[in-house]
């Protein structure tokens, strides 16, 4: 019974000892990346980044508000986007700079590609709106709908097609997005909705 109990202590004693040193290795060697000034009190999401010359560092992302987690090549091939549980990060992968944070409850990502060859857009999904980048940086930001309660998205040339959920009406309902300056509309996509709207005269 005693050696036992001595083999368990000591299988404590080490898996103690292993959690010290894991501690100590993520304080040492790792790049904090958060939100805010204080101490990442866990573990987030960790990444190893390989820059331009060859040089490797890891990092450590605090987490958001959901369990969508990613590494993505922003569109302007410079700098990474990081999206841990839902919190998202823009960092320049050569210097380490933390250049942007945003979302907090990011839970999808898709990509546009555009007409020109190797160019192309990312929108993030948040809980409550739509952010689009492109290779310039941040274009714009759509809360027409709660992002979090959307179906059958799919990207046709300029526009996001699919399917919303309205609470006061309990339905599904469709709808489209155009792609290059944001504007919002109900429905199934007409090529009429794209005409210069007539102007009335008093």
């Amino acid at each position: 019974m005693e050696r036992s109990e001595t083999k368990q202590s000591q299988s404590v004693a080490i898996a103690l000892l292993s959690l010290a040193m894991t501690q100590i290795f993520l304080s040492i060697y790792l790049e904090e990346f958060k939100v805010t000034n204080e101490q990442i009190s866990k573990t987030g999401l960790i990444v190893e980044i390989i820059s331009n010359t060859g040089s490797k560092y890891v990092g450590n992302f605090e987490s958001g508000y959901s369990q969508f987690s990613g590494v993505y090549q922003h569109p302007n091939k410079n700098d990474l986007i990081v999206v841990s549980r839902g919190q998202g990060y823009i960092v320049n992968s050569q210097s380490k700079q933390l250049l942007n944070t945003f979302g907090g409850k990011i839970i999808n990502v898709i990509y546009i590609p555009h007409l020109i060859k190797d160019t192309y857009s990312i929108l993030l999904i948040n809980e409550y709106c739509l952010l689009c980048y492109d290779s310039s940086g941040f274009r714009w930001q759509n809360a027409e709908i709660l992002w979090n309660r959307v179906r059958g998205l799919q990207v046709n040339d300029f526009r996001l097609t699919g399917e919303f959920y309205c609470i006061q009406e309990h339905s599904w309902n469709k709808f489209w997005l155009n792609l290059i300056n944001n504007e919002f509309h109900l429905g199934e996509f007409s090529w009429e909705d794209l005409l210069p709207k007539p102007q009335r005269h008093w």
